[in-house]
């Protein structure tokens, strides 16, 4: 028998849960005014932000309610990270301890408190995903084969003829409805079904674990044309933002791998912030079209998806790599290169948009000003007549107030004068060491415009005239040799008394001398014995003959002191304006100008004029071309594969739970049986 109960009764139980879901509703409208709403129903119990994570899953958990975002409500804009919602959107509950902000896609659900009130908890991420939910679609042909087999139907005889078949009188139509296939059947579909799940590949997340679904690696490029400032930003920090939050709606939560392109440094990060770092790296000067080269080859041979924030043209493709240009162009005017020659001083100038300016060349206490009219994109060559008696030579582009000009660093360029060093030609092969010494001496002292052509060739192989060093070459292995005598000479200038003790003992413990000699005209200064080892000609042209090689000498210090001594002095010390390219070896020497930078711009890596221990270096900046694009790239961000690195991947585990359930398929696997031909009609007959 059913008790009866009261209308009454179902009301006053019911008055809780009602006032609780009419509190849900309003929180889930765009307006969360809950003036209206009684007081004993209002919750106290605030938002914890530290448990609030983004759905990335497919399926949202039981009895959620989601908050819209700025897609469905324009007056609730949290879609951006970057951007707090207003003040009057911050405190939904008009309490008097602080709120959190709520964010959008937010998951809130009743918890079971003892406290009447109500309590709001954000819900964990989905513990589950699939990779590539293109396979989840086979479930839809899978789905249909499954029920049709489980759909009943009559049974197949096989008869001869028809009218000698010995049938019952009345055959039932078998019902509508489902029987169950045999049990090899049943292990076919479920081992395709599994197969179908494997090829999705599933990844599951246990709650102790963050959902990641995969590391995604970030190349920055803060070089020169990406330091521009546009809107008072630089290009390179815009972007970042534009990419960050388009990546988190296209992956999810996340970990990353943030590289500097000017430094090659790896700073870990998350997908959710990284784009708060980017701004805070400061503008350069570089040219980092080769580190960028660099750095991307090594990332694609790793086969790690990559996206380039950068407007170089590479020229490297790859499935696993997307680059990002800013959209907005760069307007710009500034000085790519200054050269000097007697009396007059040549500066080039490039445009992006047409403007006229005021060059200044100045040296010393003298300075020349010219109005100069600039064409859009083209590179202009401006002669100034001025004797340059001092050691240093700055021009500078003044500013058209009726212009922007988004980058500045471009807008001054030095020349100073000192000793010019040569260009190295080998014109025969070399040894490995002498070689990395080459390459240490060109990098270190660059040949400017004006520099003496040094050639390394064999004996006879030089005009008389011609500077150059010759060797000589040697016979025999190397063996102990005798004493060294030697000749004070600016070749072993720098070579302390410990040097010389080390390259002496080497050169004794072991070497290979020439077998020919340097002839006339020549003074040595090695030799051991009557054999010479070095030799000079200061006749018609400087010229150095060496007759030895030694493998001990080369692991001395004496070995690189020595040959940097014999190119600089074989060039002759000629002395000329010249200026190097923005590198690192700037930081150990004194700014002179300019003087003070402002904190965004990183001074290791911006041109001026240096004060260094071998004088005045000047620094300028390498011409610039800035390029923008305005093609989707969003698009192209779903082409990356990204390999998840937290989870169980389930992939596996299907593949071979499939594999048993074939195997189990044809082990139950029922054989017809082929009756032979002509049994049934003599049976029917019989």
């Amino acid at each position: 028998m059913r008790r009866k109960t009261h209308p009454s009764f179902h009301a006053a139980a019911l008055a809780p849960v009602r006032d609780k879901l009419h509190v849900l509703l309003q929180l889930a409208r765009p307006s969360r005014d809950l003036s209206h709403v009684p007081n004993s129903a209002k919750p106290r119990h605030q938002i914890d932000p530290r448990k609030t994570n983004c759905n990335l899953g497919n399926f949202q958990p039981p009895h959620t309610i989601v908050f819209p975002n700025e897609a469905t409500n324009p007056h609730f804009p949290l879609n951006n990270p970057l951007q707090s919602p207003p003040p009057e959107q911050t405190n939904p509950f008009p309490q008097n301890e602080p709120t959190a902000p709520i964010r959008a896609g937010a998951q809130r659900a009743l918890t079971s408190r003892p406290s009447p009130t109500l309590a709001v908890t954000i819900l964990p991420a989905q513990p589950m995903a699939f990779l590539s939910t293109i396979w989840l679609f086979a479930l839809i042909p899978w789905s249909l084969f499954a029920l049709w087999m489980l759909v009943g139907r009559r049974r197949r005889h096989w008869v001869p003829f028809l009218a000698l078949w010995d049938a019952p009188e009345e055959i039932r139509r078998p019902k509508k409805g489902f029987e169950p296939p045999p049990k090899s059947l049943v292990l076919a579909l479920l081992a395709l079904l599994l197969g179908i799940l494997a090829m999705s590949e599933p990844r599951l997340w246990t709650p102790h674990q963050v959902l990641d679904r995969g590391r995604v690696t970030i190349i920055v490029d803060r070089g020169a044309s990406m330091s521009a400032l546009v809107n008072g930003q630089p290009r390179y920090a815009t972007l970042a933002k534009e990419v960050g939050p388009a990546l988190v709606s296209q992956f999810g939560l996340g970990s990353v791998d943030l590289i500097d392109a000017a430094t090659g440094e790896i700073q870990p990060s998350d997908r959710s912030d990284w784009y708060g770092v980017v701004p805070q790296w400061k503008r350069t000067a570089l040219d980092t079209t080769p580190l960028l080269k660099t750095t991307l080859q090594q990332q694609l041979q790793r086969n790690h998806p990559t996206i380039l924030l950068s407007d170089r043209d590479l020229g490297i493709t790859s499935d696993q790599l997307v680059q990002i240009k800013p959209k907005t162009p760069v307007q710009n005017a500034g000085i790519i290169n200054i050269a000097n020659r007697p009396g007059q001083v040549m500066v080039t100038l490039r445009a992006t948009d047409a403007t006229t300016r005021v060059l200044q060349v100045s040296s010393g206490t003298k300075s020349v000003q010219q109005s100069v009219t600039l064409t859009p994109n083209v590179d202009q060559n401006v002669f100034v007549d001025l004797d340059t008696a001092a050691d240093t030579i700055q021009a500078t582009l003044a500013p058209d107030p009726k212009v922007p000009d988004n980058y500045e660093a471009d807008d001054q360029a030095w020349l100073t004068r000192r000793q010019s060093a040569p260009v190295i030609e080998p014109r025969i092969p070399l040894p490995e060491e002498l070689r990395r010494v080459i390459s240490v001496y060109a990098k270190h002292r660059p040949a400017g415009d004006s520099s003496t052509k040094l050639p390394i060739a064999r004996p006879g192989e030089l005009k008389p005239d011609e500077p150059g060093i010759l060797l000589a070459p040697v016979t025999g292995a190397e063996s102990p040799k005798g004493i060294l005598t030697t000749r004070p000479h600016p070749l072993l200038n720098g070579i302390s008394d410990s040097h010389a003790i080390a390259a002496g003992a080497s050169l004794a413990s072991g070497a290979s001398l020439a077998s020919s000699r340097p002839g006339e005209g020549w003074t040595n200064l090695i030799w051991q014995g009557n054999q010479p080892l070095v030799a000079i000609k200061e006749t018609d042209a400087r010229q150095v003959w060496i007759g030895f090689e030694s493998r001990e000498f080369s692991r001395t210090p004496a070995f690189v002191i020595f040959w940097t001594n014999v190119f600089d002095w074989t060039a002759g010390g000629q002395e000329a304006f010249t200026s190097a390219p923005i590198a690192q070896s700037a930081q150990a020497a004194q700014r002179l100008a300019p003087a003070e930078l402002p904190n965004t711009i990183d001074p290791a890596y911006w041109p001026g004029l240096f004060q260094s221990t071998q004088g005045k270096i000047a620094v300028n900046t390498p011409p610039v071309t800035f390029m923008s694009d305005k093609t989707d790239w969003q698009s192209r961000l779903s082409s990356l594969r990204l390999p998840p690195t937290t989870g169980v991947d389930l992939t596996p585990w299907l593949a071979i739970s499939a594999i048993f359930c074939l195997a189990g398929a044809a082990a139950t696997w029922e054989m017809r049986r082929r009756v032979p031909e002509g049994t049934a009609l003599n049976r029917a007959i019989a």
